[in-house]
């Protein structure tokens, strides 16, 4: 199982502790921090560090792998958040945005996730309504729209209205 996974164009793993200032080009872009719940804007190396420390995958339940290309180049996060709402959560830089790598990591760890001996019953995303993006990679992985509901991102100034999303581990299994 995680924490290393390879799919046809991508490598997942931990993330590494030198990629601290390239996470925090990518995930401290306005555009990208605004839509994640938890990067504030400025994004520090230092701020970026000590999230990815919070996300180890050495600190379970909850993690976050590095979405990297052949050449090992972070392009983007995959991961999963603590019980009880195991909260599937995702990031690509703006750079790699478009080119199908927040679905293929998507499939892959939550394919992992469900695989896993103490498999949740089900996973949790939410994403801005702002966001049609994520809306459709949630889409592509199965999820399914639960509810409307008020979000919190510390790059926004105000909460903003999120759609949450749903995926059974039941479900999944069933997709062809």
């Amino acid at each position: 199982m995680l924490p290393f996974v390879d799919t046809a164009r991508l490598r997942l793993r931990p993330f590494l502790d030198g990629e601290a200032g390239r996470l925090a080009q990518l995930a401290g872009a306005p555009a990208l921090a605004r839509m994640m719940g938890s990067v504030p804007l400025p994004f520090s190396a230092e701020a970026a560090a000590e999230w990815m420390a919070l996300r180890a995958w050495d600190n379970p339940p909850g993690f976050m792998l590095a979405i990297c290309d052949p050449a090992d180049l972070l392009l983007g996060g995959v991961g999963v958040g603590p019980a009880p709402q195991f909260d599937f959560g995702y990031f690509i830089g703006a750079d790699y945005a478009g080119r199908g790598y927040a679905t293929e990591a998507g499939q892959a760890v939550v394919a992992e996730v469900f695989a896993g001996r103490d498999a949740p019953v089900a996973l949790s995303a939410s994403c801005f309504q702002d966001n049609l993006p994520s809306r459709r990679v949630l889409e592509k992985l199965g999820f399914h729209y639960a509810r409307s509901s008020v979000g919190r991102s510390k790059a926004r100034l105000e909460p903003g209205p999120i759609w949450q999303y749903r995926l059974t581990r039941a479900a999944f299994e069933a997709q062809p």
